[in-house]
Order: C-alpha cells, then sequence, then structure tokens
C-alpha cells in the first residue's frame, strides 16, 4: 500500500499536466465509444465495397432515364430471379415500393432486398435468416407493426435492427435504416413488383462474376422494354459513388484513430518525462530493500491515476446508462448499444497493461536499476 500511495503522489505533485492528460484521455474514450458504431460502419463499407469488387461484380447504370410507364418483359426479370436463387445475384427496391400504395399510408417506406447473398456481403446488417421476413429500423422498434405487405404477400415482421445500421448501395452509397423497414423477399416476388418497383429492382441488380452471356442477355431483355442499362464491372476502376465512399469512410477512420493516437502520445511523452524526473527517488528506494515489484506498484498506481481510472469509469457509467435508456420502451430505438464503451474500456485497460509494461521495463533497465 505504501507503494501504492507513493504512486498516486507522483500523480497528484503534477496534478495540472497529470488532470489535463487524464481528462484528454477520458474525453476521448467516451467520444470514441459514442461514435463506434460509426466506425464500424465506415468499416462495413470498406469491407462491402472490397469484397464487391473481389467478387467481380457487375452493377448497372441507365444511359437515359426511362420514361414512365416503361414496361421491362418477364424475361429478364425471371433471369434475374434465376441468379439470385443461385446466389450469384442480388437486388433491392430501395425508395419507389409501394408508392401510390393506400396500404403504407402512415407506414415508412420498406427497403426491400433480394438474394442471400446480401447477407454474405454485408454481415454486419444482421438480417434475419428466413426468407421472406421484415425487420425494422432500430428508431420504429416502439411501433406496433407485426406484418408488412409486399406485392400482396404478407410478411412477418420478426425483430429490430441495431441503432445506426445501414445499407450500402455501390449506386447511390450508404442509406440508414433507423427509420425504414426491411424485408428479405424472396425472388419469386419480383414478378409480381408494379411497374415502377420493378424498373427500379432490375436498374439496381448486382451480379457477382457473371458470364458475358448472361450480362448480355439481361441488357438485351431490358432493352426490349426500352430500358438501357450499361454494365459496370467493379473489378476495374470503381465507379464515382463507390470511390467516394470508401475514400470517405477510410479517411474516416484514419481521423478518428489519428485523435487517439496523439492523446495516447501526449501521455507517454509526459509518463517517460516523469519516470526519469523521479529516476533519484526510485533508486533510493531500491537502495533501501525495494524489489522490482514495489517499483512495478508505484508505476501502476501513477499510471493507473491518469490513465486507466478516469476513462474506465467514465465509460462504465455510459454503459450503465446506455443499458438503462435502451431497457425504457420509449427510448429503446434512439439509443446506441453499450457495445461502445464496453469496447473501449477493453481498448482502455490493455493500453494501460501495456504502458505498465513498458515503463517498469524502461525504469528497471535505465542505469542498470535491474
Amino acid at each position: 500500500m505504501h507503494e501504492v500511495r507513493d504512486g498516486l503522489v507522483m500523480a497528484l505533485r503534477r496534478w495540472p499536466t497529470m488532470a489535463a492528460l487524464a481528462g484528454m484521455m477520458a474525453i476521448a474514450c467516451v467520444v470514441l465509444a459514442l461514435v463506434l458504431s460509426e466506425v464500424f460502419l465506415e468499416v462495413a463499407i470498406i469491407r462491402g465495397g472490397r469484397q464487391l469488387r473481389e467478387r467481380r461484380a457487375v452493377i448497372f447504370a441507365e444511359y437515359e432515364e426511362s420514361p414512365f410507364g416503361t414496361f421491362v418483359g418477364n424475361d429478364p426479370v425471371r433471369l434475374l430471379a434465376e441468379m439470385i436463387d443461385r446466389q450469384e445475384a442480388y437486388t433491392a427496391v430501395l425508395f419507389n415500393m409501394g408508392l401510390g400504395d393506400p396500404a403504407f399510408n402512415g407506414v415508412p417506406r420498406p427497403v426491400v432486398l433480394f438474394g442471400d447473398a446480401v447477407t454474405d456481403l454485408f454481415p454486419d446488417l444482421q438480417l434475419p435468416a428466413a426468407v421472406p421476413s421484415a425487420i425494422l429500423g432500430a428508431k420504429l422498434a416502439a411501433r406496433d407493426l407485426d406484418s408488412v405487405s409486399i406485392a400482396g404477400q404478407t410478411i412477418p415482421v420478426v425483430g429490430t435492427l441495431p441503432a445506426g445500421a445501414a445499407f450500402f448501395d455501390p449506386k447511390s452509397g450508404v442509406l440508414p435504416l433507423d427509420h425504414r423497414i426491411v424485408v428479405r423477399a424472396p425472388a419469386e416476388l419480383l414478378l409480381r413488383l408494379a411497374l415502377i418497383e420493378r424498373h427500379e429492382a432490375l436498374s439496381r441488380a448486382v451480379m457477382t462474376a457473371p458470364a458475358v452471356e448472361l450480362v448480355d442477355a439481361f441488357v438485351y431483355g431490358c432493352a426490349q422494354g426500352g430500358m438501357f442499362l450499361i454494365p459496370k464491372c467493379l473489378a476495374g476502376e470503381p465507379p464515382p459513388v463507390l470511390g467516394e465512399w470508401m475514400m470517405s469512410a477510410a479517411m474516416y477512420i484514419v481521423s478518428m484513430l489519428g485523435f487517439l493516437a496523439l492523446v495516447l502520445n501526449a501521455f507517454v511523452a509526459s509518463a517517460d518525462l516523469t519516470m526519469r524526473q523521479e529516476m533519484p527517488a526510485l533508486k533510493i528506494r531500491q537502495m533501501y530493500g525495494a524489489t522490482a515489484m514495489h517499483v512495478g506498484l508505484r508505476i501502476g498506481s501513477f499510471l493507473a491515476a491518469v490513465v486507466l481510472v478516469p476513462p474506465v469509469a467514465l465509460l462504465a457509467s455510459l454503459a450503465v446508462m446506455l443499458v438503462r435508456f435502451r431497457l425504457a420502451r420509449d427510448l429503446v430505438g434512439g439509443v446506441p448499444p453499450p457495445t461502445g464503451p464496453l469496447f473501449m474500456m477493453s481498448a482502455v485497460i490493455l493500453s494501460f497493461v501495456f504502458l505498465w509494461a513498458r515503463s517498469v521495463r524502461d525504469v528497471l533497465h535505465q542505469d542498470r536499476m535491474g
């Protein structure tokens, strides 16, 4: 206990600097814990974009916007449905499902996904395995919805998405899902979609490493109905939207990690200076019988007072508050999960252990103290 007390005294003697560093560490950890879901989302964007490129995915752009009411025959729709069933493609209706349908009055616009390839490419969405099924966005969790109707089929609601969930579309970018209903629909429903819904589903088709003949047949079938599509292979140069989102995600992650690294580096430099200043006292303590364990306890208590206790205390309080808020039904949809604070607490503890071992090693080896 004497060594622990002396370590705390080391921190208190430099309280202005140590308090500032402890505050910076605590604030940085809390901010990262709150935005960690955003960081994971950006990571998912980069991973999803990379997987699309690795799988030589092909997307389609319209040569010119087709006139409203353009009817594309069933042949390209059947071709797409067959590829979806073979897990060689997926598609989505993001914005046009149920337009003009009275059944959707007062109901959030659903996002309809076709194909198991979506769950393989974007596992962070935590979509249900059952098809058909629907899942509510986090901020719709309190709404009394037990089913939705898509193309005349009633689809049950089976759960809620995690807060901050988003779908990445290689043409449109990131689509937040907190206020949306996400539906996993069977490919057979493509043939029963309304004209504008069918049009969007065909234009958002994503085929993974398709044969040239299949792409040609799909483009030709759509062109027969007046919908002119231009295929684009993502294995080459990515389209501007995909490239911009991947670059933005990478910059976001680098900036957040860089901020924490700067704060941690400032503390490491200050801790090294403190150890050098305390070296005479530590050498005297060793001359009077202090062992490596005593030196380690003093250094550990000093580091804990600055880099461990303040951030962990704040993060633990934050995690408890998030759990309590999520248990309240009226707030459950708008509160981030407590996984962010828990993850950051683990990171802080690991950082403390690393700094402790490093500082003890440096002190014991300096001037032959070990």
